[in-house]
């Protein structure tokens, strides 16, 4: 055997099994081809071995750390630029990471911790992002015209050593919005913060889904005290994995103060670090670190909101609704269930998200907020087709779920969010009981973003999509980067107005549109007499629907919540012009 010291460049395909099992023939056939006609030629270029493929990845190698970098830096932008007309859950992107260590050559084949440290650095990168480590980094530092953002000393498993690693900055693929009069976020009296995304410390890609719950639960209990401004979720995770700049944030969320931090989970253990800093004049006012056992999370929580209301000089009196004293479940199986739950729903998963929704559920029956979710998701399946369900069961089992719920706390507002759409978007809709469980989630809970949304999509549904818009537009300020579930309502408002040009324009420069968008700009079409566009959006939701997805069901239940006549005759006609047997 031979030993030498390489550059080693690691690359792995994000969700490869999700692809896979979404569609196998045509994610093998675009994967070779992206391997076949950018990836090799590239490392060839660049002066690299390709040491062997991996069905999901590749292992190559590189006598130059400089090349190894260009060369990751030059194929990441070539296959982001290419998948950006896809939607999101249907590119294929990579993570890189490159390390400069030694190795073992055996044969055609390489060996040692050099190679172990570039696959761990790959599962730390952002997709379509690089990682490298510091002997790589300090090989091309000043070399190269990128620039890196250092994330730090990582403990990555199965290496004995942290290591220093670094995130190359790809500017043109993964940059912040750009400041505009848009979005600029809440010009008020009152002190206005938004919670950026927590880093996932955990060397595990798969805990991102606790990091971001997190973070998600810090911007809910910050969201309780009527004297804060708190930007929603959407426009926060915006920043996800970027790297930031607080006068930059500040400008385009117009806050006066940013809280950032990080989460560790290990075993039974978890670090959460906290800053906050004041964005005018970019001073750290508090910075903490929590080392506790899982059990205590959310007394972490706890901790962390009381510490970061109390530096900007709030009574910890000022809140909206008083919190349920003592943890909201024993179970951290089941709260960790309902975590990944939610992340599998942010990022359009919804057969995941509703089989975790169910986890957490037979994990702790007692855990409200898990009953409620649960709830959400048996109504949302009406319109996702994911379970096999029939109406029946689906209208049943919502109910049963957001009944449960609803009894264990009837003073939480996410419990009355949660029923309220179970109730209201269910096959057998309840409107007023929808209608009655979200105006109790807004009176406990006025000021939270996401509270006021779901407030907007029930009043569209109930017929009165003008108030729904008021709503929106009134509370802009609180989520001034949107995010898709907000196209998708706005898509229906302006739908069910017969503004068919002005939904079509809601997803405007949105690669993140969901599969059921693509039903509704069907309809859109057809309305305007488009019959092209109709079918090439319907044969593009053939190609990319979730596996499940039934069209004539999401358009049947897209006409069965709505209250008014009226405007199920405009979805009936609209679907049935499409091509849609409704």
């Amino acid at each position: 055997m031979e030993r030498k010291l390489a550059a080693i460049l690691a690359a792995d395909v994000v969700g490869y099994s999700r692809l896979m099992a979404a569609n196998e023939a045509e994610t093998l056939s675009r994967l070779q081809s992206m391997l076949r006609e950018v990836i090799e030629p590239k490392i060839h270029e660049f002066g690299g071995r390709v040491v062997k493929l991996m069905g999901d990845g590749l292992l190559a190698d590189f006598s130059s750390t400089v090349n190894a970098v260009k060369c990751a830096a030059e194929f990441q932008q070539a296959i982001s630029k290419g998948e950006q007309s896809r939607h999101q859950e249907q590119r294929i992107c990579f993570r890189v990471g490159i390390n400069l260590g030694d190795i073992i050559i055996d044969g055609d084949d390489i060996f040692g911790d050099g190679v172990n440290v570039a696959a761990r650095l790959e599962a730390l990168a952002q997709p379509n992002g690089v990682c490298l480590s510091g002997t790589a980094y300090d090989t091309v530092d000043g070399k190269v015209d990128f620039k890196f953002e250092d994330l730090g000393t990582r403990e990555v498993k199965n290496i004995a050593k942290p290591v220093r690693t670094y995130r190359l900055v790809l500017d043109r693929f993964n940059k912040a919005p750009e400041a505009t009069s848009s979005t600029s976020g809440p010009r008020t009296d009152k002190p206005s913060i938004a919670v950026l995304p927590f880093a996932n410390m955990s060397g595990d890609a798969e805990q991102e889904y606790f990091a971001d719950g997190l973070t998600e639960d810090v911007i809910t209990e910050l969201a309780r005290f009527r004297s804060l401004a708190v930007i929603a979720r959407s426009s926060s995770f915006t920043y996800k994995g970027l790297a930031i700049n607080v006068a930059d944030i500040g400008q385009q969320l117009g806050v006066n103060y940013l809280v950032e931090g990080s989460v560790r989970k290990a075993g039974n253990r978890v670090r959460v670090t906290a800053q906050l800093i004041e964005v005018g004049t970019n001073t750290h006012l508090w910075a903490d670190r929590y080392d506790r056992s899982l059990e205590d999370i959310f007394a972490v929580q706890d901790e962390l909101v009381t510490s970061i209301v109390g530096n900007l000089g709030l009574s910890l009196n000022d809140v909206v609704t008083t919190k349920a004293k003592g943890q909201p479940t024993e179970s951290l199986s089941a709260y960790e269930y309902l975590l990944r739950a939610r992340s599998a729903w942010w990022h359009g998963r919804i057969k995941e998200s509703f089989e975790f929704a169910l986890r957490s559920v037979e994990a702790d029956p007692n855990f409200a907020s898990a009953q409620a979710y649960l709830a959400l998701q048996h109504a949302y399946q009406s319109f996702g087709g994911t379970q096999g369900l029939t109406k029946d069961e689906i209208a049943e089992r919502a109910q049963f779920h957001a009944e449960a719920a609803l009894e264990l706390d009837d003073a939480d507002p996410f419990v009355h969010a949660s029923a309220s759409m179970a109730f209201g978007f269910s096959p057998k809709p309840n409107k007023d009981r929808g209608f009655k469980h979200i105006n109790v989630a807004v009176s406990l809970n006025p000021h939270d973003w996401e509270l006021m949304f779901l407030r907007a999509w029930q009043l569209s549904f109930m017929g009165r999509q003008q108030e729904a818009l008021d709503v929106l537009d009134r509370f802009h300020a609180l989520n001034p980067l949107g995010g898709y579930m907000v196209s998708e309502c706005l898509a229906d408002t302006y739908y069910m107005m017969g503004e068919y040009k002005a939904a079509l324009q809601t997803y405007k420069e949105q690669m993140d549109a969901p599969p059921q968008a693509l039903p509704v700009f069907a309809a859109c079409h057809a309305q305007l007499g488009d019959m092209e566009a109709a079918k090439a959006c319907l044969a593009l939701l053939e190609r990319t629907r979730p596996e499940g997805f039934n069209i004539k069901s999401f358009a049947e239940a897209q006409i069965a919540v709505c209250a008014q006549p009226e405007d199920q005759e405009k979805w009936r006609t609209g679907f049935r012009l499409a091509g849609v047997d409704v």
